[in-house]
Protein backbone atom coordinates (compact mmCIF):
# COMPACT_ATOMS: atom_id res chain seq x y z
CA UNK A 1 0.00 0.00 0.00
CA UNK A 2 1.69 3.26 -0.97
CA UNK A 3 1.51 6.37 1.35
CA UNK A 4 1.85 10.14 0.61
CA UNK A 5 5.02 11.72 2.26
CA UNK A 6 4.12 14.85 4.29
CA UNK A 7 7.92 15.92 4.91
CA UNK A 8 11.31 14.66 4.96
CA UNK A 9 14.06 16.55 6.59
CA UNK A 10 17.47 15.93 8.03
CA UNK A 11 18.18 17.36 11.37
CA UNK A 12 21.63 18.98 11.38
CA UNK A 13 22.48 17.64 14.87
CA UNK A 14 22.15 14.25 14.25
CA UNK A 15 22.24 13.97 10.43
CA UNK A 16 19.13 11.71 11.37
CA UNK A 17 16.74 11.59 7.98
CA UNK A 18 13.24 12.50 9.15
CA UNK A 19 10.07 11.54 7.62
CA UNK A 20 6.49 12.16 8.31
CA UNK A 21 4.23 9.95 6.14
CA UNK A 22 0.51 9.03 6.06
CA UNK A 23 -2.71 9.48 5.03
CA UNK A 24 -3.35 10.68 8.76
CA UNK A 25 0.39 11.84 9.01
CA UNK A 26 0.12 8.46 11.59
CA UNK A 27 3.37 7.42 10.14
CA UNK A 28 6.95 8.85 11.83
CA UNK A 29 10.36 7.42 11.99
CA UNK A 30 13.87 8.32 11.50
CA UNK A 31 16.88 7.27 9.85
CA UNK A 32 20.24 7.60 10.94
CA UNK A 33 23.55 8.00 8.75
CA UNK A 34 24.28 4.09 9.44
CA UNK A 35 20.60 2.95 8.04
CA UNK A 36 19.38 2.07 11.56
CA UNK A 37 15.57 3.19 11.53
CA UNK A 38 13.89 4.49 14.93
Amino acid sequence: MLQPVHLVCIDDRTNNLYVLAGNTENLEFQITPTGEVF
